[in-house]
């Protein structure tokens, strides 16, 4: 990865869009500082603007990446590799997965715990009543706390997938 070319080739398709750095800066939400940075090869954009930054000058991510157009040869086969890397990151992340369904499976059960003592008291037979009441307002706080947990690495992970899927189709 060569930062001089990959500058050059963002400044020759941002002149092709006859945008300004400013222009760009105030699209992808940075300085025109950093867009002249990246244009003279002195820094590279972060690789989460990336995606952003390749859609915004109509090219793709390996293009942008190598600093160059590339044939359609050279796509297919930076294609097969992503589709190697992320077949092999997706296998990674059923772990990641599991323990967040795991986390919904200890979150659920005590609320479910909570809100049927709140109805029956059977934590009364086990523990004096401030005990009980403690016991009980711990299940709940867990019981949430393993679910907002839970979700929040479910959707992070979609959102990552979809993310994936949206740089495969622009390869295409």
């Amino acid at each position: 990865m060569n930062q001089v070319e990959i500058g050059k080739y963002i400044s020759e398709l941002r002149k092709a869009k006859n945008m300004t750095q400013e222009q760009l800066a105030e699209k992808m939400g940075v300085t025109n500082k950093s867009i002249s940075r990246w244009e003279n090869g002195n820094t590279l954009p972060d690789i989460s603007l990336l995606v952003q930054l390749s859609d915004i000058l109509n090219t793709t991510l390996p293009e942008l990446i190598n600093g160059r157009k590339m044939t359609k040869e050279e796509l297919l086969a930076q294609k097969e590799t992503i589709n190697n890397l992320i077949q092999i990151e997706t296998e990674n992340k059923i772990g990641y997965n599991q323990k967040a369904l795991g986390m919904l499976m200890i979150g659920l059960p005590l609320i479910t715990l909570s809100i049927v003592d709140n109805n029956i008291h059977y934590l009364e037979y086990i523990f004096t009543q401030n005990a009980n009441q403690f016991v009980n307002g711990l299940m709940i706080g867990l019981g949430i706390t393993f679910n907002i947990c839970g979700i929040y690495k479910l959707a992070k992970d979609n959102q990552k997938q979809k993310e994936k899927a949206k740089v495969l189709k622009k390869i295409k």
